[in-house]
């Protein structure tokens, strides 16, 4: 099982996205995502969300609480 940050790194990957672009869209220090992206630090809720749109996928599915099909993991 994935945890919050390997998951965004994945989805990041998939889409052809570069972690420095998510750090500028979210408006915080590539060194703060790093953390987030390490799980070193958690990212507010509200960056959760802001993440999960950006890459247009669930916050559950960020949380681990779905599968990458919808299905929930709980």
């Amino acid at each position: 099982m994935y945890g919050f940050g390997e998951r965004v790194k994945r989805e990041l990957k998939a889409q052809g996205k570069k972690q420095v672009e998510l750090a500028k869209e979210l408006q915080v220090q590539k060194s703060t995502l790093s953390e987030w992206l390490r799980d070193k630090n958690e990212p507010p809720m509200g960056m959760i969300v802001k993440i999960a749109l950006y890459l247009n996928v669930s916050t559950d599915y960020l949380l681990g609480l779905e599968s990458e099909t919808g299905g929930r993991m709980v």
